[in-house]
């Protein structure tokens, strides 16, 4: 880290100036340190000869041996080896060593000592022989001089304490090293540690990591002016990563943040689309839009695991990352969780609005790819989820990718809408007991230019992802009317004409508006006319808006039908909740009669629910006889399927020949 590189480095240069310097002084003064405490040790022996020559010359005078060795005693607490006292005739009156001996080798030394010319016998002579110190004093009687006290030790006795004296010299040296070292650690910190910090921060800008704000104090120099410059940096990259609106993180964080996590492969991607918000903004203002996308910003937040990044992709498109997430179950529980809490309602001032929600899920995991694949899984997963009538949270699967319609095929398909080219095909629907024919269901068939005859599985799904069901609903009523006003033919018209209408035109206002005043323009043939929804509705997003739309159209003396009873999410509770006139049995279960037993009991059940709320059993799906007559036998009223005909274009059907073509098979 910058901290630790850039201090401790000047710290170390530092300490080895000071360490070097502490070396140099040492060096210097121990070439001196002997001379220095020769000296002062001999001023030291001088004074204490001084002191002791009074008494020794007087015993030198009287020649009195014993009475000079007693006066020596003061002097057997110095570090001396030898002590003589030499007449001033040469003569030696006393020669004592410091253990009681004396060696030979002093007699030279102390006869080199008297030879010595160079120094007098007064004022004392101190000097040095070889290994050897010499200090002699002057002996005076009564001003006259009777001898010398010389005094001699070797140099190696003051080798302890000039070892001494320099490892005390060098330990106050280091001390000091080390003690200014760390004053100047403590001072360096204090002054450039900031440093580090900023450095951080410019690190983590660069990886498109927002900083934490700078928690640098206010500083009148350098430092300070770059903390500063570094706090306006990351107030500009929060701006223009922050959306105004909602305060969360906008799509270019989005962006950046993906790509990271990306790397490791191991999140889950949620696409949020609002359903019904564009209503909201055209009819109460774009202030109410805000205040709605605030509102859903907060719960975001609220509901999102800990670990989760919410973001605001653009008008009521948000995303959230949640980091860790490889498992499916978990993230669709989530998912669902989000979608919950957007779909409560919204209190705006005096109003609560409603809004629904689209949301795709994409384990990155599962999807192994760029950011941009995983990101395109999430928006495939989205999409169907804002076309399913049942499921609001779809996460991606693995497989063949979905054909994405252009707008060519949506020009295609307006042109075929308004032209003939999408028609109505009827298949006759006859009453099992009599065999009598009761009616038609509207069955569409697309004559594509190039294509040919084009079943609905072969083009609804290009209806449903160019949004155009409303649409597509509204155009096959319309022509089914005008058929009911015109039949062909001799002019028989039949009892009814079952129309299949999907969620899309039910749920929405502009689209029940628009079924409503269809079919008061054929008031009159408004009683022919059963209207067949699927179960799903039940459970269907608008579910309440649906309600209220078949509430209207029974008002109007409209049939409804509940086709495909059994094989969506729906519950026997909601046949008590939901009016209806018709319970259609899906051909799947038909299919398996005289196959499987349990479809046989379905169906059985299916009849008896339907026959206690007072409601027609109509079966799709009718193959055969067996068919037919187990139906019959159930008490199902009305059937349809290829054993009574095949769905045939209506612009030259005639019912007597479909009624002799019944008989026949029948």
């Amino acid at each position: 880290m910058i901290k630790k590189s850039l201090i401790n480095k000047i710290i170390l240069v530092i300490f080895t100036t000071i360490t070097i310097f502490v070396y140099l002084y040492t060096s210097f003064w121990s070439s001196r340190m002997a001379d220095i405490l020769e000296e002062d040790f001999s001023r030291q022996i001088s004074t204490a000869l001084k002191l002791s020559s009074g008494p020794i010359a007087a015993a030198l005078w009287e020649f009195d041996a014993n009475r000079a060795e007693k006066a020596l005693e003061g002097l057997r607490e110095l570090p001396a080896y030898r002590f003589a006292a030499i007449s001033s005739e040469g003569q030696v009156f006393l020669k004592k060593g410091a253990s009681g001996g004396w060696e030979p080798a002093w007699d030279g030394l102390l006869a080199a000592s008297s030879a010595d010319q160079s120094a007098p016998n007064s004022p004392a002579y101190s000097g040095a022989l070889g290994d050897f110190i010499l200090v002699r004093e002057p002996l005076i009687v009564d001003g006259v001089t009777v001898g010398d006290l010389t005094l001699g030790f070797s140099r190696a006795g003051l080798h302890t304490a000039q070892v001494t004296a320099l490892t005390t010299a060098a330990l106050l040296g280091i001390g000091f090293a080390i003690g200014m070292a760390l004053a100047l650690s403590f001072w360096l910190t204090r002054l450039i540690g900031p440093i580090s910090v900023l450095a951080r921060a410019v690190r983590q800008f660069s990886t498109g990591v927002l900083p934490e704000p700078s928690p640098i104090p206010k500083r009148e120099d350098e430092i300070g002016d770059l903390a500063l410059a570094v706090d306006y940096l990351r107030e500009g990259y929060v701006e223009a990563r922050t959306d105004k609106l909602t305060g969360l993180p906008n799509r270019r964080a989005f962006d950046e943040h993906h790509a990271q996590l990306a790397k490791d492969g191991r999140y889950a991607l949620f696409l949020i689309d609002l359903d019904d918000f564009k209503p909201i903004n055209d009819g109460f203002g774009h202030g109410a839009g805000d205040r709605v996308l605030q509102t859903i910003a907060d719960r975001l937040n609220q509901r999102a695991p800990p670990q989760a990044t919410v973001y605001r992709l653009g008008g009521d498109e948000f995303a959230v990352i949640l980091p860790d997430m490889t498992e499916e179950a978990a993230a669709l529980e989530v998912g669902e969780a989000i979608a919950e809490d957007i779909c409560r309602p919204l209190p705006v001032g005096r109003e609560q609005f409603h809004v629904g929600v689209s949301i795709g899920v994409a384990l990155a995991s599962l999807v192994r790819g760029r950011a941009t694949d995983v990101l395109s899984a999430a928006d495939g997963a989205m999409y169907v989820a804002k076309e399913s009538a049942t499921t609001r949270v779809m996460l991606h699967q693995s497989g063949p990718a979905r054909r994405r319609y252009t707008l060519q095929d949506s020009r295609e398909l307006d042109d075929a809408l308004a032209s003939d080219q999408v028609a109505p095909w009827l298949q006759p629907q006859i009453c099992l007991k009599t065999g009598r024919l009761v009616g038609f269901e509207v069955l569409a068939r697309w004559r594509h230019p190039t294509r040919g005859l084009l079943t609905p599985g072969q083009f609804m799904p290009m209806v449903e992802e160019l949004q155009m069901l409303r649409t597509f609903d509204l155009t096959i009523l319309k022509r089914s009317l005008d058929l009911i006003d015109h039949w062909p033919g001799d002019g028989v018209k039949p009892e009814r004409l079952s129309i299949n209408l999907s969620e899309a035109t039910l749920s929405r206002q502009e689209g029940l508006e628009s079924l409503l005043w269809l079919l008061e323009q054929h008031a009159h043939s408004v009683d022919r006319v059963a209207l067949e929804i699927t179960e799903d509705v039940f459970i269907a997003r608008s579910a309440d808006a649906i309600r209220k739309a078949l509430e209207q159209l029974f008002t109007l003396g409209v049939r409804v039908s509940m086709d495909d009873f059994g094989t969506g999410y729906g519950s026997f509770r909601h046949l008590q909740e939901w009016d209806f006139h018709e319970l259609k049995i899906d051909r799947r279960f038909v299919a398996n009669i005289g196959v499987d037993r349990s479809s046989e009991v379905i169906i059985q059940g299916f009849v008896s629910i339907a026959k206690g709320l007072g409601a027609e059993v109509v079966a799709e799906g009718i193959e055969d006889a067996d068919q037919a007559q187990f139906l019959t036998d159930l008490g199902c009223d009305i059937g349809q399927g290829y054993f009574y005909g095949r769905p045939a274009p209506a612009d030259n059907l005639d019912i007597r020949d479909v009624e002799e073509k019944i008989k026949a098979a029948g």
